[in-house]
């Protein structure tokens, strides 16, 4: 009996993350924003990075 009510505890806590992760990222499917980064400033944000490490 005490297996069976950790098999339904255990489906149960499966069935809400499944439930709260649908409703938690439906907007994962929208377009990501995108801008305009010049080259130069691509190759600097680059360099920076380097440098950091």
């Amino acid at each position: 009996m005490k297996k069976l009510i950790g098999v339904i505890a255990i489906l149960l806590t499966l069935l809400l993350t499944v439930i709260y992760r649908q409703l938690t990222h439906h907007s994962v499917k929208a377009k990501p924003e995108t801008s305009y980064v010049p080259r130069v400033l691509q190759d600097g944000i680059f360099l920076t990075a380097l440098l950091m490490q």
